[in-house]
């Protein structure tokens, strides 16, 4: 094989994934087609412990207090539709739920027996103790799963 065929074939990869980039980028300019977009909602990012999204999603308006539906595995098995704060009790991550609070997240009475029930079931002792400083009450009534 001559130099000239040996240089060509050696940079038709790069060239190859040069124009199917262009290509991508001009038929779909919001991405999806070679690396589609992580469109994650503020509980998906909770339970993923993406602090980084959580803040961005938080910041560009999302609800600290909106149940959204959490793709599988990262609380169930199957979707779950949980509140952020929800999601951080399931998770066990305190560090979460603490930002949530300091962002907007309202715990009423009720949620607060709600999520020391879930606690009860997904025992982390930093959670806990968050949800004795919201709601410095008796033990909630548990039946079944939270």
């Amino acid at each position: 094989m001559s130099r000239g065929l040996l240089g060509v074939a050696a940079c038709f990869p790069v060239a190859a994934l040069a124009v199917i980039s262009v290509w991508s980028l001009a038929t779909n300019p919001g991405g999806g087609w070679v690396w589609p977009p992580d469109d994650v909602n503020a509980s998906e990012a909770v339970a993923a412990g993406n602090y980084a999204e959580l803040v961005r999603l938080l910041e560009s308006g999302a609800d600290p207090n909106r149940g959204s539906s959490v793709r599988p595995p990262l609380l169930a098995g199957q979707p779950v539709v949980a509140t952020p704060i929800e999601a951080a009790v399931l998770s066990r991550n305190a560090t979460m739920a603490r930002l949530l609070l300091t962002h907007g997240a309202v715990v009423t009475r009720a949620m607060a027996a709600k999520l020391k029930c879930l606690n009860a079931e997904y025992p982390d002792r930093d959670v806990r103790e968050i949800l004795d400083e919201l709601d410095p009450g008796g033990e909630p009534v548990c039946t079944g799963a939270g």
